[in-house]
């Protein structure tokens, strides 16, 4: 719900008024429609129910915590830390047809915490993980939605 939310206040950010019917995720909106897959045939009776006439859909993943051990040179440091990996892929379809209009993927990795030991000192660095995945889907939505975002083209005008 959080990347759902995160990608509408992309779409939306500088578009104006642009106009969003929420689906649900997709086992729901499919069994809503009798279908069992995300097929062309779902896209289109998704399309008739909900009076729509794109369908955008997307699949978050995230890796499993992936520790990291670092040693310095002559053993004087020990290093671990947790970094967690994430994939954002979305898809604008055509509900009449489920032809693919738009697509874009996004990868990233966020550190998730970290300690630090050596024959002198001890750093801890924790932080909330509810943050750091924020922090990482935030980054994934922003990698994904350049085409939601204005952009200006500077061009010079050489007069004849």
């Amino acid at each position: 719900p959080y990347a759902t939310q995160r990608f509408i206040d992309a779409a939306r950010q500088d578009q104006g008024m642009v106009r969003i019917v929420r689906l649900g995720i997709e086992d729901e909106a499919l069994e809503a429609v009798g279908q069992d897959q995300l097929d062309a045939a779902a896209f289109k009776a998704l399309g008739e129910k909900h009076g729509v006439q794109t369908i955008v859909t997307g699949n978050l993943v995230f890796s499993e915590v992936r520790p990291k051990v670092s040693i310095g040179q002559s053993l004087t440091h020990i290093g671990v830390a947790a970094d967690v990996h994430a994939t954002l892929a979305v898809q604008m379809v055509e509900a009449a047809t489920g032809a693919s209009l738009w697509s874009r993927s996004a990868s990233a990795t966020q550190r998730i915490g970290g300690a630090g030991f050596s024959k002198d000192s001890v750093s801890l660095a924790v932080g909330d993980p509810k943050e750091a995945y924020q922090g990482l889907v935030n980054n994934l939505v922003y990698a994904v939605t350049p085409e939601f975002r204005p952009t200006w083209e500077w061009r010079r005008v050489e007069s004849q």
